[in-house]
């Protein structure tokens, strides 16, 4: 069974915990530590990801829960990490 960890949206993934966002195609309604998308919700489609990311980039891209981002975050090493 396939299981993404990584959000549609903004490619977050917390490799000390990962979480399970989709479970066999089947989203788990996870809400995103970084770009604050659910999934299931703003991710369901490519297209409807790519909206929301654009969002959130023009809003600058601000941790949606900012206690949990890495001191060594890095926004375009996560980018390079989706699907266009």
């Amino acid at each position: 069974m396939f299981v993404e960890t990584a959000c549609r949206v903004c490619g977050w993934s917390d490799p000390a915990l990962p979480e399970d966002l989709w479970r066999g195609g089947t989203p788990l309604h996870v809400i995103c530590d970084c770009c604050g998308s659910e999934s299931g919700v703003e991710d369901i489609s490519w297209r409807t990801a790519l909206r929301a990311r654009k969002a959130w980039l023009d809003a600058g891209a601000q941790w949606f829960a900012p206690e949990e981002r890495p001191a060594d975050w890095d926004l375009t090493a996560q980018l390079v990490r989706l699907r266009s």
